[in-house]
């Protein structure tokens, strides 16, 4: 699997709300999950891997994140509820619902080898879950 690593400083405040483990399905329809911890913004999906960004800055309204380019990419977010809400910017909208996950975010976000395998088979875990589910509905 893929695995992006981004570096940059630390995020200046810290927000509760959107902390934790979130699924969506992008525009095609592939299921994804999002880890967000008040350091790290962490995607995973089959396709691209794990793509891990540094949180430069989070609040109520908005977060912002690190790219591979040294650059950064602005989320606002609306609608925040303990189960799902919704993080959106320019370039896409995304609807995240609340998924339990048992691996340590800030552990993957720091590049843990034993952690981020152990992420990846809850992953797959919970994505042939969801593949049934869709299958049988």
């Amino acid at each position: 699997m893929a695995m992006l690593f981004t570096q940059c400083t630390q995020n200046s405040q810290k927000n509760q709300e959107i902390t934790g483990a979130w699924m969506f399905m992008d525009s095609s329809g592939m299921y994804n999950e999002a880890l967000i911890s008040n350091d790290f913004f962490i995607i995973h999906n089959d396709l691209m891997g794990t793509s891990i960004s540094k949180i430069l800055y989070i609040n109520d309204g908005f977060f912002t994140i690190s790219t591979e380019d040294d650059k950064s990419i602005k989320y606002q977010i609306s609608n925040p509820k303990q189960d799902h809400f919704i993080i959106f910017n320019e370039f896409e909208k995304l609807e995240l619902k609340s998924i339990a996950v048992e691996s340590d975010i800030n552990l993957i976000g720091q590049g843990h080898q034993e952690e981020i395998e152990k992420y990846w088979q809850e992953f797959r875990e919970r994505q042939n879950s969801i593949d049934t589910t869709d299958i049988l509905l």
